[in-house]
């Protein structure tokens, strides 16, 4: 997205990089056709913080950093998982001005067009690294995980209100982990049973992602409310069935 004549030459007016390293770097980008800044990041030449700065100011926009911001948890509905992984894109603030949001793509002008669109907002497009995003990225499985431990939460004080045994929601926590699955265009999921808990992933575009966590003991629960509401024989564990069900969730 940037040209890595431009970034060479900051790189060498500014003279924070030896200029025989730079020099060989910017050799191999052309060479081997990838770009100058991986190469640099790769030879820890520059640091991705830095480096972000004079794309951003060869692109001629703000920079932001993402690790030194607080991203409100209503933020992350804005962008669903899916298009933020797929755009490198994550919305972090809300102003007066409009919604300010990084990129590791500015150039992406129809993903912007398409957010106004959907918010009615004007877009302030902040230029974030790739690096940056990804990890800021977590924040979406973070969110995720606190929804489902707060509806278990939720249900022992329930519980020890009326003084009786904690019961797992667990017609609830199947009906969400659809509504998530559809939200972000999962084709799977998969709930897989581990030593201390189970683990559930969503398979998108062909790949696994974990993303979250439930307790242990509540996973044959789990399984066998799927069971049921696909019409499945809920005593038969050795064998796989094969069955259908149907769910109404909200319009996008």
């Amino acid at each position: 997205i940037y040209d890595n004549i431009a970034l060479y030459n900051s790189l060498k007016e500014l003279s924070i990089i030896p200029s025989q390293e730079l020099s060989s770097a910017y050799v191999l980008s052309k060479k081997e056709n990838i770009s100058l800044g991986d190469i640099l990041l790769a030879k820890e030449l520059i640091s991705d913080e830095n480096l972000g700065k004079l794309i951003a100011e060869n692109l001629k926009l703000p920079f932001v950093s993402l690790t030194k911001v607080t991203i409100p948890a209503e933020m992350l509905h804005i962008v669903p998982e899916i298009v933020a992984r797929k755009s490198k894109i994550i919305a972090f603030e809300r102003s007066s001005a409009g919604l300010k949001v990084a990129m590791a793509n500015p150039q992406d002008k129809e993903i912007i067009e398409s957010l106004s669109k959907k918010t009615g907002e004007k877009i302030i497009t902040y230029y974030a690294t790739v690096m940056d995003i990804e990890n800021a990225l977590r924040f979406y499985q973070k969110e995720m995980q606190a929804t489902f431990n707060e509806l278990l939460d939720r249900q022992v004080q329930i519980a020890q209100k009326v003084g009786s045994k904690p019961e797992a929601p667990i017609a609830k926590i199947v009906d969400l982990l659809i509504q998530y699955a559809y939200e972000n265009k999962a084709s799977d999921i998969h709930i897989e049973p581990q030593d201390t808990d189970s683990q559930v992933r969503f398979r998108i575009d062909g790949v696994l992602h974990d993303v979250l966590k439930l307790p242990h003991e509540i996973h044959a629960q789990i399984v066998s409310r799927v069971k049921v509401a696909a019409r499945l024989r809920t005593d038969e564990h050795l064998s796989a069935q094969d069955g259908k069900m149907q769910a109404n969730l909200p319009a996008e």
